[in-house]
C-alpha cells in the first residue's frame, strides 16, 4: 500500500495515516506489513522516516532480498518487519471524567468538556478543576490519573502496536499526576512526567509526581523506580534513581534534592464498613505525629480508575458529599511535611443510606417525662411501606425494651415502662422489586428519661363527727420528707374543689365544711412537686349542726354537737 510521509501532513491527518499503516499489520504472530515505494524514495530515506534508525534500511533489504538497492523502481512492493517501525502519533482515551474537566485540542481555541470514551491527540492540554477527577489510558494500557486542580499537556504520545513501543511525555504545569505504567518492552520506549523544574522517567512503575510549594518537584514511588533529573539550562543538575517505597523532593530556590522513605500506610481499622448518612461521607482519620495531611480517594473499582471522591484532609476527619448506595473502595495516603505522599492503605466500604430514616418528632432528645406510657412519633416517609422501631435501655441497643420490626405508621405508644434512661431510633422499610425486605439505616438515637412516679398513698381514714374539724389520716406519722396533695371536692370528678392543699405530714385537718356530701383523694409528690397517682375518691357525710351567732357549733354538756331537730 502507498504511504505518504507523516512529516508532511497536518496532525490529524498524520494520526489517521499512522493508524492506517499500523492497523494494516497482520495478527500478532505475523512479522511484516507491505509498502509501495514512492517516486524519489530509496531504502535509506524510507528507514530514516519510518524506522527507529536510518541504518535499519539494510534489514529491509535482507527481508525483501534486494540485490541492488540503487536500482529499485517506484511501485516496488516491499515487506517491512513490524518490529522496526517507529512509534507514530496515538490517541489517548478518557476512561473516566467527573466534575469540572476540560481539554484544549491542538489548533482549537475553544475548550471541550471531557467525557468518558473521548479520544485526544498529542498536544492536547487538560485542565481539571475543583471536585474533578480524570483517568486517561494510553495506547499500551498505561493509565494516568489527574485529580482536582491539575493541568497537564500531552506533549508527546507515540505508539507502535506491533512492538508495543511507546514514547510518552506528559507536561505537568499544576497539581499532581498519578501514573501506572505498563513495563516498557524495549529501549526504544520512553515514559516521563515533566514539570518546569524536573523530569521523572520510568520503564514501568506505579508512581506520582506533583508540583509543591514554590514549584518544587515531588514524587512518590509505589512500584518500580523513577529516574529524577533536574532540568538545568546550562549544566547537568541533580539526578537520582528513586526506588519503590521512596519519595523525593527537588526544591527550586535552593536546588536541594532529598530522598526519603515513604510514610507507612495508615491504620483504617476504625473506619466503619457501612456508611449510613445520605448527605455526607464522614470518616475518622488516625492521628499521626508524622503526617501533616492525608490524601483520600473513593472509587467504584478496585483499580481506582473510576475515582468519585478525592481530597486532601488534615488528620482527624474526612468529609465528602454523599454517594449513591453501593460498594466502593477507599484509599488513604499520608503526606509528610515535605509534601511527599506516603504508602497507601485500601479497604472496602459500603454506602447504605436508603431508604432514608424519617425525622424523629417525639420524645425529643433529652426529654424528661413523668409517665409510664410514652408516645413515640416521627414523620412519614413517602415511598416506604413501614418502619422498624427500637426502644432500648442502652445507647448500643443491646438491651431492648421494644423491638417492633414493622409498623405501618411511624407512631407507637409504649406502656408500663419503668423509670430510667431510654434510647430510641427508627428505620424505614420498603420492598425491593423482587419483593425482598429492604431496610434503610436507623436514625441517630435520641434519648429521654422517665422520672420515678411517687407511689399511691395508703387509703386514708376520714373523720367528720367531731364538733368542728374534718380529719383525714393515712399511713404513719413518720413521712421522712414526703409531701402529699389533698383534694376536697363537692363532686366525685373533683371539678368543683373546696380545698387543694399540700402537706408534709400524714394527716390533714381542717374546719368542717357546711353539711353535705364531700369527696376526698390523696396524691404523693416528689421533690420537684410532681405528683403520682391519686387514691380512689372517698365520700364523707358532714351532718347538719346548730350554730351559735359566732359561727361556732352548739354542743351539749358532754361536748357533742347538737343537730337540728335533736334535743
Amino acid at each position: 500500500m502507498s504511504f505518504a510521509p507523516l512529516t508532511r501532513l497536518p496532525l490529524q491527518a498524520s494520526i489517521a495515516v499512522a493508524a492506517a499503516l499500523l492497523g494494516a499489520a497482520p495478527a500478532a504472530h505475523a512479522q511484516n506489513i507491505s509498502y509501495t515505494l514512492q517516486p524519489g524514495e530509496n531504502l535509506y530515506g524510507l528507514a530514516k522516516r519510518l524506522l527507529h534508525k536510518p541504518e535499519q534500511w539494510k534489514q529491509i533489504q535482507l527481508a525483501n532480498k534486494v540485490r541492488n538497492p540503487l536500482r529499485l523502481l517506484p511501485g516496488t512492493l516491499l515487506m517491512i518487519p513490524v518490529h522496526l517501525l517507529r512509534p507514530q502519533p496515538a490517541l489517548v482515551t478518557i476512561l473516566h471524567a467527573i466534575g469540572d474537566a476540560h481539554a484544549a485540542l491542538p489548533g482549537q481555541a475553544k475548550e471541550l468538556p471531557l467525557q468518558k470514551g473521548q479520544q485526544l491527540p498529542q498536544g492536547s492540554q487538560l485542565t481539571v478543576g475543583e471536585q474533578g477527577f480524570v483517568t486517561l489510558q494510553l495506547a499500551d494500557g498505561s493509565t494516568i490519573r489527574l485529580p482536582a486542580n491539575t493541568q497537564v499537556q500531552l506533549s508527546e504520545v507515540l505508539y507502535a502496536p506491533a512492538s508495543k513501543d511507546i514514547q510518552a511525555t506528559i507536561q505537568l504545569d499544576r497539581g499532581r499526576v498519578e501514573s501506572k505504567v505498563v513495563p516498557l518492552p524495549s529501549a526504544n520506549s520512553r515514559f516521563e512526567i515533566r514539570t518546569p523544574h524536573a523530569v521523572g522517567g520510568v520503564r514501568g512503575t506505579d508512581f506520582g509526581v506533583a508540583i509543591g510549594d514554590n514549584g518544587a518537584f515531588l514524587n512518590d514511588v509505589r512500584e518500580g523506580a523513577v529516574q529524577v533529573s533536574a532540568l538545568a539550562s546550562h549544566k547537568p543538575g541533580p539526578h537520582a534513581l528513586v526506588h519503590a517505597g521512596e519519595g523525593s523532593r527537588l526544591g527550586t530556590a535552593d536546588g536541594q534534592f532529598t530522598i526519603a522513605p515513604l510514610l507507612p500506610a495508615p491504620d483504617l481499622s476504625q473506619i466503619p464498613s457501612v456508611l449510613e448518612d445520605v448527605s455526607f461521607i464522614e470518616l475518622p482519620l488516625p492521628g499521626s505525629t508524622q503526617a501533616t495531611s492525608y490524601q483520600v480517594m473513593i472509587a467504584s473499582d478496585n483499580t481506582f480508575n473510576q475515582v468519585l471522591r478525592y481530597g486532601s484532609f488534615a488528620p482527624a476527619l474526612v468529609r465528602f458529599t454523599g454517594l449513591d448506595d453501593g460498594d466502593y473502595q477507599l484509599a488513604v495516603r499520608p503526606v509528610d511535611p515535605q509534601g511527599i505522599v506516603g504508602r497507601e492503605a485500601v479497604r472496602p466500604i459500603r454506602v447504605k443510606a436508603r431508604p432514608e430514616a424519617p425525622f424523629m418528632q417525639q420524645p425529643q432528645q433529652g426529654s424528661q417525662l413523668f409517665t409510664t406510657a410514652v408516645d413515640v412519633r416521627c414523620t412519614e416517609n413517602p415511598g416506604v411501606q413501614g418502619y422498624h422501631l427500637q426502644l432500648a435501655h442502652d445507647q448500643g441497643f443491646q438491651n431492648l425494651a421494644a423491638d417492633l420490626s414493622y409498623l405501618p405508621a411511624c407512631s407507637h405508644t409504649a406502656h408500663d415502662l419503668a423509670p430510667g434512661a431510654y434510647f430510641w431510633r427508627v428505620a424505614s422499610v420498603k420492598s425491593t422489586p423482587d419483593g425482598a425486605r429492604d431496610q434503610g439505616p436507623y436514625s441517630k438515637p435520641a434519648s429521654f428519661t422517665l422520672l420515678p412516679i411517687p407511689p399511691k398513698p395508703p387509703t386514708p381514714s376520714i373523720h367528720a363527727d367531731g364538733a368542728s374539724l374534718l380529719s383525714v389520716q393515712w399511713g404513719t406519722s413518720q413521712t421522712q420528707g414526703l409531701r402529699y396533695r389533698v383534694q376536697l371536692a363537692h363532686d366525685i370528678a373533683f371539678n368543683n374543689l373546696l380545698d387543694d392543699s399540700v402537706v408534709d405530714t400524714s394527716q390533714y385537718v381542717r374546719p368542717l365544711p357546711p353539711a353535705g356530701v364531700y369527696y376526698v383523694r390523696l396524691q404523693q409528690l416528689d421533690q420537684e412537686g410532681r405528683g403520682g397517682a391519686f387514691t380512689a375518691a372517698q365520700s364523707v357525710m358532714v351532718p347538719g349542726r346548730l350554730m351559735a351567732s359566732d359561727q361556732q357549733p352548739v354542743v351539749s354538756s358532754d361536748g357533742t354537737p347538737l343537730r337540728p331537730g335533736k334535743p
